[in-house]
């Protein structure tokens, strides 16, 4: 009888628990943070749905950062054709005061390339190439490309 009691309460207990888990997903920009339900990127906008149903188009510029769930969005410097900008580079995982992040970009062939950086306190570091990868590799423990 113990173990049938048990036998209902434990997934009652997951339930009850998993519904009550937060969004993952959130934007964080210079005045807030929210959740969202749904999160996708244009060219110069992020567009939302917030929890309650409401959509909002917010500009690149106001937007920090940003979780799709598993992943986060960081904005950050970087030179593109000699040009400072900042774009949205995914977070693949810190170590010391040194992080790593990914960057895609689409190549002339119109194929999706990834490329990996190197930050110290959100200020460009090193690119990640052919001849530091394994280095780099080994510092984070992660296999890249």
């Amino acid at each position: 009888m113990k173990k049938l009691v048990s036998l209902l309460i434990v997934p009652g207990l997951f339930l009850t628990f998993g519904a009550s888990a937060q969004s993952t997903k959130w934007v964080k920009t210079l005045d807030e943070q929210v959740n969202c339900k749904k999160i996708s990127l244009q060219e110069s906008n992020l567009k939302i749905v917030l929890e309650s149903g409401e959509k909002k188009v917010l500009p690149q510029d106001e937007v920090l950062l940003y979780c799709t769930g598993d992943q986060i969005f960081k904005k950050l410097p970087i030179y593109i054709d000699k040009l400072q900008k900042e774009v949205f580079m995914e977070f693949i995982k810190a170590r010391d005061e040194l992080s790593l992040y990914k960057y895609t970009v689409e190549t002339k062939e119109k194929i999706m390339e990834n490329r990996y950086f190197v930050y110290k306190a959100n200020e460009f570091y090193i690119g990640v190439g052919d001849g530091n990868r394994e280095e780099y590799e080994k510092y984070f423990f992660v296999q890249l490309y």
